[in-house]
């Protein structure tokens, strides 16, 4: 699968991938927002072995993606969407996006989110679209942090589809 924006991709990990996964996942400046400690290259293969398994299941319910500048396949983070059993309103989703430190303050968080969000809608059918709440996701794990606050709302088929605000940046300058 791949999603393609003006600047950015999304594209399924490959092997070529580790050293990146090791990178996002371990940069200092992203540690202290981190929910986990840094991974060792062990747990760096245990999630690219992960995320290829869940890109061959059906029905699929779990994306970690690269996310790479278009101009120059170069990896900048990593980006996650899932979904769950249908809720009353519909189907949902939730997302999460980890950008490297020398990416941040670009826009390229809130495209590759923009990416997701409109994947899970017209694509997925997803009704409700949930966001992490910080700066770096623990990407792999089952679950994402839940909903915050609804900000400008996605339409599909004339219905609305809630986006939740992006979330707030605790190293902000």
């Amino acid at each position: 699968m791949t999603l393609a924006g003006d600047r950015l991709t999304l594209r399924e990990l490959t092997g070529a991938d580790l050293p990146h996964l090791l990178r996002v996942y371990n940069a200092p400046r992203t540690l202290p927002h981190a929910p986990h400690p840094p991974i060792t290259s062990a747990r760096a293969r245990q999630i690219l072995r992960q995320a290829q398994a869940a890109a061959r299941s059906h029905p699929r319910t779990d994306y970690t993606l690269a996310i790479t500048l278009t101009a120059t396949d170069a990896v900048i983070g990593l980006a996650a969407l899932r979904t769950g059993d249908p809720a009353p309103a519909g189907p949902a989703a939730q997302y999460g996006v980890a950008i490297t430190p020398d990416h941040w303050w670009h826009g390229h968080g809130s495209q590759a989110r923009n990416l997701l969000q409109d994947y899970a809608v017209r694509t997925l059918g997803a009704h409700r679209v949930l966001g992490a709440g910080n700066t770096l996701i623990l990407l792999g794990a089952a679950a994402l942090p839940a909903d915050r606050a609804i900000s400008d709302p996605l339409y599909h088929d004339g219905t609305r589809a809630d986006a939740p605000a992006r979330p707030c940046n605790p190293a902000a300058p």
